[in-house]
């Protein structure tokens, strides 16, 4: 007997197909993170083919080995582009979603290494999208670090996606400026800014001192 996750996204699929709905390949970058994690499990839930990629650490090649029916492990270092342009073009997804990103409080001591992964990475990834045959469409995860401090006894105004991009720190200027390639590629996309993530889970977030400040 097939596992319970597996049977559930089985059915999906089934009734996918009968409505006329077409499964996506979807390539999730930072695919065992926080975020990715998560994402892979919505979108093997809804029936598409999921490719997680990561960079392949021993807690994660563990995790791996969980990975619902639907879901596969792709190990890549997004910072070089040699192994970026393999992995979309042996994958050739139908969808890029971009989560993989150093985020504070590590970004401030690998600063070099943040604009790596945060903007030279995505730069990648387009480039490599826009050469396929048929190129994908490209979800971007952002911030809304983008938009700055904002102290609400000053700033009364909820934010828009019209709203001035005014970061005030190096992720915030990181993302800021990943979302200007995303804007200038020829490919079709979804920017999305995203606020502060956290879980339920135990051991999804690790307290650590730096959570103090963060």
């Amino acid at each position: 007997m097939l596992p319970a996750d597996a049977r559930w996204s089985r059915e999906i699929a089934m009734d996918r197909s009968r409505r006329g709905v077409m499964a996506e390949k979807v390539l999730v970058t930072g695919g065992f993170g926080l975020v990715g994690s998560q994402t892979v499990r919505k979108l093997v839930a809804a029936g598409h083919q999921v490719i997680a990629t990561d960079l392949g650490t021993p807690a994660q090649r563990k995790a791996a080995e969980l990975l619902p029916a639907g879901a596969e492990a792709r190990w890549a270092d997004l910072t070089d582009r040699s192994e970026v342009d393999g992995l979309v073009a042996e994958v050739s997804p139908t969808v890029i979603i971009h989560l993989a990103a150093v985020i504070p409080p590590v970004i401030y001591r690998h600063r070099e290494l943040g604009r790596r992964v945060n903007v030279d990475a995505t730069v990648a990834l387009l480039r490599a999208a826009e050469s396929n045959t048929r190129p994908p469409r490209f979800v971007q995860a952002s911030s809304n670090a983008v938009y700055g401090s904002r102290n609400p006894h000053r700033h009364h105004e909820l934010v828009r996606a019209d709203s001035p991009v005014r970061p005030a720190d190096l992720y915030g200027a990181h993302k800021a400026e990943a979302e200007e390639h995303v804007l200038s590629s020829t490919l079709q996309w979804v920017i999305l800014r995203l606020g502060g993530v956290i879980s339920v889970e135990p051991g999804a977030m690790p307290f650590t001192g730096d959570a103090l400040f963060f």
